[in-house]
């Protein structure tokens, strides 16, 4: 371990790394349904810090390894040494909880170890930031009132995010990590996502299809009636999108003398 040269991070090593001091804590102040799934005779105390060297001055942190549900786990310890709660507490855990991970895989294989986040705050003010992951992010995904709602939004931003992402992409990494049948009813929501996504598909090119014949039937029409003249409102049609308002102006091109005319009802 780098030497210490904080002094709130000396002291606060030195107090939680005494074993019988950190399960003292544990056993008085975590939430009767944690503590009933730790047990805290299996304490181990391990040395790795995931603090960022530029943020010590401001962080300290201690990592146990125990037995949760009679299964390795951890608890990670984080000791705020700032006066007030910063908001991206939650975010900063799940970076913490991710080299914890990626420190067991190292070591082990899948599946991978509980880990329970555990924040020290010493602030004056009310703690007001965040508690959990959600509570950053936006409206969409907190409003969600069962897991499966949640989990359909989740599917459609992947599918609507990640380019080529498909079913068959998704079924292994569901597999291995659910049930069989947790695991089917996510499945068959995602390839619910994927025929809407592949039936929109088809209205969208549908719609391309007639945009495209309207702009084809204006250009050969300016062409007939005005020529060259007619050609140059070509690229400033091309940009319309509605097909209502591309069939008002094929019909104008129609019963119009004047190119004027035809720009008139392009313009208003």
């Amino acid at each position: 371990m780098e030497g210490i040269s904080n002094p709130h991070d000396r002291l606060f090593k030195e107090i939680w790394s005494d074993r019988d001091v950190a399960t003292d804590f544990l056993n008085r102040y975590l939430p009767a349904d944690v503590r009933a799934v730790i047990q805290t005779d299996t304490l181990e105390i391990c040395k790795d810090s995931f603090i960022q060297a530029d943020l010590r001055e401001y962080f300290s942190d201690l990592l146990y390894r125990v037995s949760i549900h009679d299964r390795s786990g951890y608890l990670y310890l984080l000791l705020e040494h700032k006066s007030w709660p910063p908001v991206l507490t939650a975010l900063q855990l799940l970076g913490y909880i991710k080299g914890i991970w990626e420190l067991h895989l190292k070591q082990a294989t899948l599946p991978l170890p509980v880990v329970i986040p555990i924040v020290l705050y010493h602030g004056r003010d009310i703690w007001h930031a965040p508690l959990m992951l959600s509570g950053l992010l936006g409206k969409e995904l907190i409003e969600k009132k069962t897991g499966m709602a949640y989990i359909e939004t989740v599917l459609r931003y992947i599918f609507h995010t990640v380019e080529g992402m498909s079913v068959d992409e998704l079924k292994p990494v569901v597999e291995q990590n659910l049930s069989i049948e947790k695991g089917g009813l996510i499945m068959t929501l995602a390839e619910k996502i994927r025929d809407e996504g592949i039936q929109q598909g088809i209205q969208m090119g549908v719609q391309q299809g007639v945009q495209q014949g309207l702009l084809e039937g204006i250009e050969a029409l300016l062409e007939i009636k005005f020529g060259e003249r007619g050609l140059k409102l070509v690229p400033v049609i091309g940009k319309i999108l509605d097909t209502d308002r591309l069939r008002r102006i094929k019909e104008a091109i129609k019963v119009s003398r004047e190119v004027q005319d035809v720009e008139n009802v392009i313009w208003h």
